[in-house]
């Protein structure tokens, strides 16, 4: 798909809330799509949400657009979650001297 870098699927019996600042309530069977970012997210993206390092002032408003201490929020309690988040983002990580996307949030 198109600029989507993260598909979740929601396979419980049961709605999550994702995160407590401006949460997300995730479905039963239902998927949503993220696009990360290391810049300015464009206002026109083809993902549910949007992940980013360096949000605007107008995008910290933005409802579709959340930053990388959203992100930390819900995922520092779940180390498999963690391990693979890293695993799957380690393409942010090329040209740089970081071996680990959490090198970059914390």
């Amino acid at each position: 798909m198109p600029d989507i870098d993260i598909i979740g699927i929601n396979y419980t019996n049961s709605k999550i809330k994702l995160g407590n600042d401006k949460p997300i309530n995730f479905e039963k069977d239902k998927e949503i799509t993220f696009q990360i970012k290391r810049k300015e997210v464009k206002d026109n993206f083809n993902a549910d949400f949007a992940i980013t390092l360096n949000p605007t002032k107008k995008q910290k408003t933005d409802n579709r657009i959340r930053t990388s201490d959203w992100l930390l929020e819900i995922i520092k309690n779940q180390p498999n979650t963690r391990k693979w988040l890293n695993n799957s983002l380690k393409w942010l990580l090329e040209d740089t001297q970081y071996d680990s996307i959490f090198n970059l949030l914390e």
